[in-house]
């Protein structure tokens, strides 16, 4: 059934290019979330020459990560928690995926990704954030994943802008799958670009489905209706979502 299901999925994707369709729902999970992100402003030194991590971020700590696949592909899920006094913003991070055996299946250092998938947007001060990678395509078969945070981070004083993400519902699109739908509210006078929700579903503790989305725009003081179509098995799990301000002047 679920090789029915992708080859369904294929089907309509190509129909979608033939006829230029502008709908979200004929896009694929992993098609969309590229597709957005490629339209996101990006890192120009890394855009040309692919993201190297040397010396890593003092006080950035790494903790759980996730790795899930299912027939829309691969998420890749990693908490990060900042014990610096004060916030960090654009703090690189480098990605490794391996296999079962250890061996390196994909990694993001090449050129031309978009900011979000080799940067974690703010990470404020004694607080986890979750980062997702939702476009990972690898070379085997996935089994877990690596992530050093580096330096170059920005470090920022103050108040920061607040994002408030009320936890979304389970939809279910026809070509997609399984969609995290709800409101970002911008609760400071900053406008924000590009911002990134990151939905992930909880089972028993554990991370068993994660997806993105990326709101263009979203204006001081208002809210915006996001769409995170996710990869695993969200049914019955508890949804959670937040939103790393992008834009923090």
């Amino acid at each position: 059934m679920r090789a029915a299901q992708a080859l369904r999925r294929a089907v309509l994707a190509g129909a979608c290019l033939a006829v230029v369709a502008t709908t979200a729902g004929c896009e694929s999970t992993q098609s969309k979330s590229a597709r957005l992100e490629s339209e996101s402003g990006k890192n120009l030194a890394t855009e040309r020459t692919g993201l190297k991590v040397t010396k890593l971020a003092d006080g950035v700590k790494v903790g759980e990560t996730a790795v899930i696949t299912d027939v829309n592909g691969t998420a890749v899920v990693v908490t990060l928690r900042n014990d610096n006094k004060e916030a960090l913003a654009q703090v690189p991070l480098a990605l490794e995926v391996v296999d079962a055996k250890g061996k390196s299946v994909y990694d993001n250092s090449a050129p031309g990704l978009g900011t979000s998938l080799i940067s974690a947007a703010l990470l404020p001060a004694g607080e986890d954030q979750i980062w997702i990678h939702d476009q990972v395509v690898p070379v085997g078969k996935p089994d877990d994943a690596k992530a050093r945070a580096g330096t170059g981070g920005e470090e920022i004083k103050g108040e920061l802008p607040r994002i408030d993400v009320p936890d979304p519902k389970l939809e279910t699109d026809p070509t997609s799958g399984l969609a995290a739908v709800g409101k970002v509210v911008n609760k400071s006078d900053t406008e924000q670009k590009d911002l990134v929700v990151n939905v992930v579903a909880r089972e028993g503790g554990k991370i068993v489905a994660a997806g993105r989305a990326i709101v263009r725009r979203l204006k001081a003081n208002k809210d915006a209706t996001y769409q995170a179509f996710l990869i695993g098995k969200a049914e019955g799990a508890q949804l959670e979502a937040s939103a790393p301000p992008t834009t923090l002047k």
